[in-house]
């Protein structure tokens, strides 16, 4: 991929909403009940250190341009009927143009190398609602990969990531409406191809492709089945 092309990203970023915008108005258009959104792509941005002013600014700015702004571009437009947000993790800002992850032990990383702090989730509703307290969230992604079995990282981290959601929901009143997470089964990621393991079904890939439900696909069934969360 390329970086550090600041003024490319805000272009493309600017022709991402505006044919966002046409997109809503045609939408609109066929049906006006229609409820439309984006899917935006969220991430947590930290100092490295709350002693380094540079870091503290840093983040501040990266927050500002890569969260809240596009979210103030939709309402100005008055195309964004709800806030879909798709959210997995933290960063922490070394310098001005340099991100830097969480050095974590690999018991707190998923297979992605991503931190595993459940309680982005939690943070990133309760950022996005004070952007627009008015409008309802759902939460269109939100997963680890972990391609062990048993898949411990996954079933720690849904728990505890939807414990939180639930703090945000009945105790704060953000109004989180619908929750999908990532995923199902386990899919082709893109750059990194079937080597993370997403599903809440593992794929025995590429051999007899046989559908195993893992113990984080357990735990998330019996949250459904008995709409609470197992202690």
């Amino acid at each position: 991929g390329r970086s550090g092309e600041l003024g490319t990203m805000l272009k493309v970023v600017r022709n991402m909403l505006l044919c966002h915008e046409s997109m809503y108005n045609a939408i609109k258009e066929t049906n006006k009940d229609a409820s439309v959104s984006i899917a935006k792509n969220t991430i947590l941005y930290h100092p490295k250190s709350y002693f380094d002013l540079i870091s503290i600014v840093t983040a501040a700015i990266s927050d500002v341009y890569y969260n809240e702004m596009p979210i103030r571009v939709l309402k100005q437009q008055g195309t964004i009927d709800y806030l879909g947000i798709n959210t997995y993790i933290r960063m922490k800002v070394a310098k001005f143009g340099s991100f830097m992850g969480f050095i974590n032990p690999p018991d707190e990383q998923s297979d992605m190398g991503w931190d595993l702090e459940s309680q982005v989730l939690y943070q990133t509703v309760k950022q996005y609602n004070s952007y627009l307290p008015e409008l309802d969230i759902i939460i269109t992604e939100h997963g680890v990969a972990d391609g062990n079995m048993p898949d411990v990282r996954r079933k720690r981290f849904v728990k505890e990531s939807l414990i939180g959601l639930a703090v945000a929901i009945n105790d704060e009143r953000v109004p989180v409406r619908g929750y999908l997470h990532w995923s199902l089964v386990d899919n082709f990621e893109w750059s990194s191809g079937f080597a993370p393991h997403f599903g809440l079904y593992h794929i025995n890939l590429p051999n007899d492709q046989k559908r195993t439900i893992t113990e984080g696909g357990e735990l998330y069934r019996d949250i459904i089945d008995m709409h609470q969360i197992p202690l």
